[in-house]
């Protein structure tokens, strides 16, 4: 809003040469005056009255007592013409102006004429006389009389045709011939700035001056204005094992100023992941500047594999925030060999190798080895401090490296002919069992010794001997379908034949039925009779055959037949 306000000081304001005028002690006129045409005093009518005790508001002004002609006497004088104010009705509410004596002080406040409801004051102080074509000075003071800031604050003097400017500081700008204007811009709450002029007047037919200020007063409000900022931040372990949970944290905070309101956090798990513990939706309510909440989860992923977490926050008014975290779930992954030959002898030691390889990508931990062995069997050794117990041996390792291998060794003592059977079996902690399996033949060799007796010898011609024929297993293999066949020369007659197996065929060829198998240390006999027919050196000859034998085994027994 723009103030303006005219105070006009006619020639009895400064008193020329030798004439001096005393301004009254009061003012002689009443500000509400009925004689104006405007009911109240004007500054245009205060020209005409000033100095001149008793007259009349709307009378003839006067110089000195003597009624001078209203026309040169108040020239009316026109403002400047920027930012013009409503300042007749305003001064005519302002307080009388009143002319000190010494010096002589002016007092103008603007916009209502009294100090307690005006925003700007305006003081000028001027010698109580000056000399016709003598320099002289005046100050003008303009001070702000609120606490808030004055902006373009002007003050103007419209001064008499015969006053002449010498200079002024701050420089005045000339509005035309003696028009000035001083522009002082802004004035802080309880400002003053002074205005100081010199200049002369240039003969004694009298000098007046009329001041006016403007200025523009912002009626101004500060504005509270905030801007909540949400922010969301989650956390996850880079890494984890499948077995064990996924710790989720997640801290919702307003950064910003204001009040965040009604604040949540969302969790969309992906694929393959899920909820151990905690919530998957999260209420944090009003978020007030530089508050924060933080929550907790735990997940748990079905596989291994690189999982990512998007959570996602939402707020009022229209606040949205995202954050990501990345875990890779690892698991172990065991692989067991076993490196053992196909067969062995009975009597030998059975010598073999167990690797367990961790296949995966995380540790295995708490790895145990585990050997089945068959009753029969007698553990030697086990490397790696293998603990033989009741049907194999236990092995506790130490951890295992993803991509490492472990070998143990074993050496076993077979108790019998045929296949050992051996399994092995490896655990760890999250790792799925991995077993192998492993089957040797233990093979015997058979050693069949055959015998061939006569229980009668020498044998009269006439008479009979007893041929007793013996098979002793003499190997670790037990011998399979044992056949034998016995031949008489013609110096003796068969009589009979018997034994572990029956006889098939009689006469000078003697044949048994297969004995179906010779055990390791067992015997089977057969028994053949015959008689003597001639004197002879006589040899009875036998042969034993089996399925494991690739030659035949042939005994002969010597028999003297006699007269």
């Amino acid at each position: 809003m723009q103030r303006k306000l005219i105070a006009t000081f006619v020639s009895a304001l400064f008193s020329v040469a030798v004439t001096q005028v005393h301004a009254q002690s009061t003012p002689y006129y009443n500000p509400a005056n009925a004689a104006s045409s405007s009911g109240v005093t004007s500054g245009a009518e205060l020209v005409n009255t000033i100095g001149c005790p008793g007259k009349g508001i709307l009378d003839a002004g006067c110089v000195n007592g003597v009624v001078a002609q209203p026309a040169p006497a108040a020239k009316p004088v026109t403002p400047a013409p920027a930012k013009v104010a409503p300042a007749a009705a305003s001064a005519a509410k302002a307080e009388p102006v009143v002319v000190a004596s010494k010096p002589a002080d002016t007092v103008l406040y603007l916009p209502t004429g009294v100090r307690a409801t005006s925003a700007l004051m305006i003081e000028r102080m001027a010698p109580k006389e000056v000399v016709a074509g003598q320099p002289f000075s005046y100050d003008i003071k303009a001070t702000n009389l609120t606490s808030n800031k004055l902006s373009d604050v002007e003050v103007q003097d419209i001064c008499s045709n015969n006053f002449k400017l010498l200079g002024s500081t701050p420089d005045a700008e000339r509005l035309g011939n003696n028009q000035l204007r001083w522009k002082l811009g802004e004035l802080n709450a309880n400002e003053s700035r002074l205005i100081n002029v010199n200049g002369e007047i240039a003969d004694a037919t009298g000098a007046q001056s009329c001041l006016s200020a403007n200025y523009d007063q912002a009626a101004c409000m500060a504005f509270n204005v905030v801007k909540p900022e949400l922010n969301l931040k989650t956390s996850a372990p880079a890494e984890v094992m499948r077995c064990d949970a996924i710790p989720l944290t997640y801290t919702v905070a307003n950064t910003g100023t204001g009040v965040a309101r009604n604040a949540a956090v969302t969790q969309v798990l992906p694929e393959g992941v899920s909820l151990k513990s905690g919530l998957d939706k999260m209420a944090a309510g009003d978020l007030g500047a530089g508050a924060s909440k933080e929550y907790q989860a735990s997940v748990m992923a079905a596989k291994p594999g690189v999982y990512s977490f998007n959570p996602s926050a939402v707020a009022e008014p229209g606040m949205q925030a995202n954050a990501v975290a990345t875990t890779r779930v690892t698991e172990p992954a065991l692989q067991v060999v076993k490196n053992a030959t196909n067969a062995v002898l009975l009597g030998r030691n059975l010598a073999y190798d167990i690797t367990v390889t961790n296949t995966g990508d995380a540790v295995a931990r708490n790895l145990k080895l585990e050997e089945t062995l068959p009753v029969a069997s007698k553990v030697n050794s086990a490397s790696d401090n293998g603990r033989v117990e009741a049907g194999g041996i236990v092995w506790n390792l130490a951890d295992l490296a993803p991509k490492q291998s472990h070998t143990v060794k074993v050496d076993l003592q077979p108790g019998s002919v045929g296949n050992i059977d051996t399994s092995a079996r490896a655990t760890a902690y999250c790792a799925a069992d991995a077993s192998a399996q492993g089957k040797t033949a233990i093979i015997g060799i058979p050693a069949v010794l055959l015998e061939v007796v006569d229980l009668t010898d020498p044998v009269e011609v006439g008479k009979s001997t007893v041929y007793v024929i013996t098979a002793t297993n003499q190997g670790t293999a037990t011998d399979i379908n044992v056949r034998i066949v016995a031949e008489l020369e013609k110096a003796m007659e068969f009589v009979s034949g018997d034994g572990a197996t029956a006889m098939v065929n009689g006469g000078n060829r003697i044949e048994f039925a297969p004995l179906p198998k010779l055990e390791p240390g067992a015997k089977a006999e057969w028994r053949v009779t015959a008689k003597a027919l001639s004197q002879s050196d006589h040899r009875f000859t036998v042969i034993m055959t089996s399925d494991v034998r690739q030659r035949p085994v042939m005994e002969t027994e010597a028999t003297t037949l006699y007269k």
